[in-house]
């Protein structure tokens, strides 16, 4: 039961730290945010505990499913209109699939968009609207972002916790290890002939460019060798190496080493 990412196009990378958003440009990453992160689910925050996970995106952005499900209901998520002043007007799409409720909040729902309504059965990648700003005040953290949440199946409205709720007595359930799970790494290594030290290393889904430096590609095999990490390679372009990994722990691990 593997997601989409529900942010198309964008870098992905994983943090905790709640400043990590300062390193990125928005307008073509993001992050999914664990604990201590002040986005991460569960957190507790002054007023509640935080339902979801905030991927912080730019006012605008697509949001796309990220399963096969129906919409059980479109709502108003944060404003006036559901006494939430502090907050701006935004909306909430729910979606019931196979691992549960997804709820896509803070957004703007594509009512434009073929089968953007209640009771309509959508597809993984189906564009389903975009992100709106949520919070009225810039304090120099995102102002938007995709608030995403998961529940148990046959929830049809979103679930608002107090700040000492006891989240095992709910039903709502963590989505953060099924965001993880949806980045899908694959490494490309393409080594410049010309100058034969420079390697470049590309993590697609999430896409990180970098360059690191190595002689051959001799060293970053017997490294992976040292350490027993499957792999397979191949040869998508000239002058390119490309590592498949059979799991994420495997290119993290990669990652880590390989990528500067």
């Amino acid at each position: 039961m593997t997601w989409i990412f529900p942010l198309p196009n964008k870098n992905v990378t994983i943090s905790s730290d709640l400043m990590s958003f300062k390193n990125i440009d928005l307008n073509i990453s993001t992050e999914i945010p664990i604990h201590p992160h002040c986005g991460s689910f569960g957190f507790r925050r002054k007023h509640h505990t935080h339902e979801g996970v905030d991927l912080y995106a730019i006012e605008g952005s697509p949001v796309i499913a990220v399963e096969d499900g129906t919409i059980v209901n479109i709502v108003p998520f944060t404003g006036s209109s559901i006494n939430l002043p502090w907050w701006l007007d935004t909306f909430a799409i729910l979606v019931e699939g196979k691992s549960g409720v997804v709820c896509y909040g803070e957004i703007y729902p594509d009512y434009e968009a073929n089968g953007i309504k209640i009771g309509a059965n959508i597809k993984a990648g189906k564009h389903l609207g975009y992100v709106m700003r949520v919070l009225r005040e810039d304090k120099g953290r995102p102002v938007s972002m995709l608030h995403l949440e998961l529940y148990s199946h046959g929830i049809t409205e979103p679930i608002n916790l107090p700040v000492n709720a006891i989240i095992g007595e709910t039903a709502l359930r963590d989505p953060t290890q099924y965001l993880i799970d949806s980045l899908k790494y694959d490494v490309d290594v393409d080594i410049d002939d010309v100058v034969a030290s420079v390697i470049n290393v590309v993590v697609l889904k999430p896409e990180i460019k970098v360059d690191y430096y190595a002689q051959k590609i001799d060293p970053i095999e017997n490294w992976l060798a040292d350490r027993d990490i499957n792999y397979k390679k191949s040869r998508p372009r000239i002058q390119t190496v490309r590592f498949h990994f059979s799991n994420n722990n495997d290119a993290e691990t990669f990652r880590m080493k390989w990528v500067k």
